[in-house]
C-alpha cells in the first residue's frame, strides 16, 4: 500500500519559490534606491586591497579608510582641476571657430565629397541629358501626340475648323507695359543635372543649424535637466562613499553573516567560490585599466601626431 504523501513534503520547494518571488518584489520596489548599493559594492571591492595594504603598517581600518577616500578624492579633484579648465578654454575656442568651420565645410569639403561621389558613381546619361524640350517642340506638337503641359509652356494645337487652340501654363506671368502692351514671361526653367551629393549634404547641413536655432529653448530645457542629473549624482556619490565605507569596516561581519546561511558541509566550497570569484573579478579590474592606459596613450600620441587641437 502506497504511503500518502505528508503535508511538507513539499515545503522546501514551497518555501524557495516564496523567496524567489518576495527578492523579486523587494527588488522591483527598491529599483530606485538600489543603485547606491551596487555602487557602493563595487567601491568598497576595489579600494578594499588598499585598505588592507594600509592596516599592514598598523593603522586601525577607519584611519585606512579615510586615509584611502582622501587620496582617491584627491586625485580626482586634482585631474578636475587640470582638465575643466582646459576644457573650457578649448569649448570657447571651439565656438568662436564654429562660423569659420561652417563656411569651411560647406564651401570646400562639400564641393570635394561631391567631387569624390561623382568619381565613385557617375551619373547617368538620362541625369545628364533632363533638360526641358525646346520652344520649337512644343510649338509643333500634334493632337496625336501632344506636348506634355508640365514641360512646355505654350501648347498650340490645330484644330478641325482650321483655328488653332493655344494653351498657356498656369505659371506664365501677363504684365502690362506702360504703352498699353502686354508682356508675356515664362519663369526660367534651369536643366536638371541629376542628383548632386553636394546639394543633399548642404541642405542636410542646414537643416541641423535651422533645428538648432529653432529648438533652442528645449537646449535650455534639457540644460536644467542636465543640472539636476549632477545635484542628484553628487548626493548619490557621498551616500555611495558612505555605504562602502561601512562595507570595508565591517567586512568580517558581513562575510560571516553570508558564510553562515549555507550548510556546515557547504562551508569550504563557499571559501574555495569566493576565492575564485575573487581572482577573476581582480583580473577583469585590471585588465580594463589596462585597456585604459593604452587607449588613452595611442590616442594621445595619434592626436599629437597629426596636430589636433
Amino acid at each position: 500500500m502506497a504511503s500518502r504523501p505528508t503535508p511538507f513534503r513539499y515545503a522546501r520547494q514551497l518555501f524557495f519559490a516564496i523567496s524567489a518571488l518576495t527578492l523579486l518584489a523587494i527588488v522591483l520596489l527598491a529599483r530606485p534606491v538600489l543603485l547606491p548599493f551596487l555602487l557602493a559594492m563595487v567601491v568598497a571591492y576595489v579600494l578594499f586591497p588598499a585598505v588592507t595594504r594600509l592596516q599592514r603598517w598598523r593603522l586601525p581600518r577607519w584611519v585606512a579608510i579615510l586615509l584611502v577616500y582622501a587620496l582617491t578624492i584627491g586625485a580626482m579633484v586634482g585631474l578636475s582641476v587640470a582638465v575643466v579648465p582646459r576644457l573650457f578654454a578649448e569649448t570657447k575656442n571651439l565656438s568662436a571657430e564654429l562660423p569659420r568651420l561652417t563656411r569651411r565645410f560647406r564651401d570646400d569639403w562639400l564641393p570635394k565629397i561631391d567631387a569624390q561621389l561623382r568619381r565613385i558613381v557617375p551619373a547617368s546619361p538620362a541625369a545628364e541629358a533632363g533638360a526641358a524640350p525646346s520652344p520649337s517642340a512644343a510649338g509643333s506638337a500634334t493632337s496625336d501626340n501632344p506636348a506634355p503641359q508640365s514641360r512646355a509652356p505654350i501648347v498650340i494645337t490645330p484644330r478641325a475648323d482650321g483655328a488653332y487652340e493655344v494653351r498657356l501654363r498656369d505659371d506664365l506671368e501677363f504684365r502690362r507695359n506702360p504703352d498699353h502692351s502686354w508682356t508675356l514671361r515664362s519663369p526660367e526653367v534651369k536643366p536638371s543635372q541629376g542628383f548632386s551629393s553636394e546639394q543633399a549634404l548642404r541642405d542636410a547641413f542646414d537643416k541641423t543649424i535651422a533645428y538648432a536655432q529653432k529648438n533652442s529653448l528645449e537646449l535650455i530645457d534639457a540644460g536644467r535637466k542636465v543640472v539636476g542629473r549632477v545635484s542628484r549624482g553628487v548626493f548619490y556619490f557621498f551616500l555611495t562613499l558612505m555605504l562602502a565605507g561601512y562595507m570595508m569596516l565591517t567586512y568580517e561581519s558581513i562575510y560571516a553573516f553570508l558564510r553562515e546561511m549555507w550548510p556546515e558541509h557547504r562551508r569550504a566550497s563557499f571559501d574555495r567560490f569566493v576565492k575564485r570569484v575573487d581572482r577573476g573579478l581582480g583580473g577583469v579590474v585590471r585588465g580594463q585599466l589596462l585597456i585604459c592606459l593604452v587607449n588613452g596613450g595611442l590616442s594621445a600620441i595619434g592626436f599629437w601626431i597629426f596636430g589636433l587641437k
